[in-house]
């Protein structure tokens, strides 16, 4: 429903309102700018033969073919139709043979993506019932892996929030680039809320160097503008001032591939020229502090070098964070990391997989939304606990019980 925040999003964006970024709290909320801006984005896809309720648009403009998630008042969150939408969409594209690259983008300029939309399923997950997670979370990773194997190139535009499942639809494609603007904030805060980095996320995190992806994957730590670009997570960056003259120079390119990288680069350039984000760089600030507390070969290592240095308000501050963070989803988190730095990336998606259908009926998963959503109290009680739940942790990870119930990639 287009008219409504839906529920992980919400949820996603409400973990940094409520307890890591109060200063972005003004920032989800509707302006009346915000709303002449959705408005625009519904008339720009209306007039490219899609009705104002589409919630993926697509339109070919030159040899680019644009997919864009049409959900401005959700944050453009992915729904079930969605994923069926772009998986669809993105076939059809790869056999078009006017089509030489894919542009991502999402629509009313708030977010590219804020996460996925499973209010369903944890409804469901609450019920006992947990068909719904495994259709979705099935059909989500497989459209993940899809566009990791596209051959065209992807162009990501990551302006706003990209979280959750917008991380999963870009950060796989190696032929592609990621671009983020002055805007992007980049975070898996799922630790907070009983869940666990998913949409195979932990390929990445698991090759960060000097601790990094164990810091951002255990304590959802957001990054911003150009630390998006310096952890690798985007590939180039472009200032949202630009992003208008880049997209219709973009679409007026000569039709060649080669081109498109060459626009890319351009505005990547000019807009490098004037950054001036470089004192509030979280990376260039603390990467050195994450290194020395983040690189143990336990959680247990990595909370005792912080506690080493508990006299630095920062190791204090990052030591009280995790502590806060489900056991469970921390204990999950750091194995993933372990073990997916030598898997594929289509390894790491049946390991997701195994866990995301798990999660959902784990008690901890429902506290943590009401802690975060319901009652907002900020104050959720873990039923796990860091000492006592490995053998917990080796259940999430165990195969199904059948070859049929695991993920598969399918004809992608």
């Amino acid at each position: 429903d287009v008219s409504s925040l839906s529920f992980f999003a919400n949820l996603l964006c409400l973990v940094f309102e409520e307890i890591m970024l109060p200063v972005i709290s003004s920032g989800i909320r509707q302006s009346a700018t915000r709303r002449l801006l959705t408005v625009s984005q519904q008339l720009r896809m209306a007039s490219v033969g899609k009705s104002q309720e589409s919630t993926v648009g697509t339109k070919v403009s030159g040899r680019i073919g644009q997919t864009i998630l049409n959900r401005p008042r959700a944050l453009n969150s992915l729904s079930y139709e969605m994923i069926t939408k772009m998986a669809s969409i993105l076939r059809k594209m790869e056999l078009n043979q006017h089509v030489a690259v894919h542009l991502f983008r999402g629509s009313g300029g708030k977010a590219f993506c804020a996460g996925g939309d499973v209010r369903a399923l944890v409804e469901a997950g609450a019920a006992g019932n947990a068909k719904p997670a495994q259709e979705f979370f099935f059909d989500e990773y497989r459209l993940d892996y899809q566009i990791s194997r596209l051959q065209k190139p992807v162009i990501a535009l990551l302006d706003g929030i990209w979280m959750g499942g917008g991380v999963g639809i870009t950060l796989h494609n190696t032929t592609g680039v990621r671009i983020a603007t002055e805007r992007t904030m980049f975070a898996m805060p799922e630790t907070a809320i009983g869940f666990f980095p998913d949409v195979g996320v932990s390929h990445m995190l698991s090759r960060m160097p000097n601790g990094l992806g164990y810091y951002l994957a255990l304590t959802g730590q957001a990054l911003r503008g150009r630390d998006v670009l310096r952890a690798n997570l985007a590939t180039h960056l472009i200032s949202s001032k630009l992003l208008d003259q880049f997209e219709t120079e973009l679409k007026d390119a000569s039709k060649t591939e080669t081109t498109a990288m060459a626009v890319v680069e351009k505005y990547h350039q000019l807009s490098a020229a004037e950054d001036r984000d470089l004192t509030s760089s979280f990376i260039l600030q603390h990467s050195e502090k994450v290194a020395m507390s983040f690189c143990g070969s336990s959680l247990e290592e990595i909370l005792a070098n912080l506690a080493k240095r508990s006299s630095s308000s920062w190791e204090s501050t990052q030591a009280k964070v995790i502590r806060s963070r489900c056991p469970l989803s921390l204990a999950v988190a750091f194995r993933q990391l372990q073990e997916n730095q030598s898997k594929t990336l289509e390894e790491v998606f049946v390991s997701d997989y195994r866990l995301a259908n798990r999660f959902i009926l784990h008690p901890d998963f429902h506290e943590g939304v009401r802690a975060a959503l319901v009652d907002k109290d900020k104050n959720p009680k873990w039923t796990t606990r860091l000492e006592t739940v490995h053998d917990e942790v080796d259940r999430f990870f165990s195969p199904f019980a059948t070859p049929e119930e695991e993920w598969t990639p399918g004809d992608c």
